[in-house]
């Protein structure tokens, strides 16, 4: 569920944010106004991170990649791969 992490995450100018398996519009809102601020020159932007592999292994939603690229986000892509 959606519990605040990428609020948290773009209110702490974190790097970027993994495991958004379920990503609410207010979430994504959030990583937009990041953005704003930090063209703004406050602070640095944080970046969604897909996990796709996560969510095949483990039969869990996927990342909506396609309302974060809509909403004029860059979309990073990771393995989370753990050795």
């Amino acid at each position: 569920n959606d519990i605040g992490g990428v609020e948290l995450c773009v209110n702490q100018n974190a790097l970027s944010v993994d495991h958004l398996e379920v990503c609410s519009s207010e979430a994504i809102q959030s990583l937009i106004e990041g953005f704003e601020r930090a063209e703004g020159g406050e602070g640095l932007p944080t970046y969604p991170v897909a996990l796709p592999g996560c969510s095949h292994f483990l039969s869990i939603p996927y990342t909506p990649g396609r309302a974060l690229i809509d909403a004029g986000l860059p979309l990073v892509l990771a393995t989370d791969h753990n050795p």
